[in-house]
């Protein structure tokens, strides 16, 4: 239980990612938590707060924050007559490769064109002096 929250009960999504609230109190605030994101699917980084009107509907809809981007809690649709609320989860982002040697193989040619310059550089001294002597 978390400080001045009450557990009232878990509920897990069916195959088709769908719940259903029975006997929930209008005019509280309910927090809702996703515990689980389904595959390809990045979790929440919080909670949806949501208040109830005397009807069931929601009357108040506090958005959610995932990865910095502020995403609306609810999205209501119509469906055979009755009003149903959605979630949207957001879908993981992966960046593609971009190709390339990458920083390893630059960080091995700079190290081989340090030793040859280290080389070289040691080469024409040790001549320098020998003309010298």
């Amino acid at each position: 239980m978390v400080r001045g929250i009450k557990l009232v009960k878990n509920i897990t999504s069916d195959a088709n990612g769908l719940i259903q609230f029975e006997d929930i109190q209008a005019d509280e605030v309910h927090r809702l938590t996703e515990v689980a994101a389904p595959n390809g699917f990045m979790l929440p980084d919080g909670h949806w707060y949501i208040v109830l009107d005397e009807n069931g509907e929601i009357c108040d809809d506090h958005g959610i924050k995932t990865n910095g981007t502020w995403v609306l809690a609810f999205r209501s649709e119509e469906i055979n007559g009755e009003n149903q609320w959605f979630i949207g989860n957001m879908r993981e982002i992966t960046l593609p490769d971009s190709g390339g040697i990458g920083t390893r193989g630059l960080i091995v040619i700079g190290a081989l064109s340090l030793i040859l310059a280290a080389l070289l550089c040691t080469t024409k001294n040790r001549r320098i002096s020998r003309r010298k002597n």
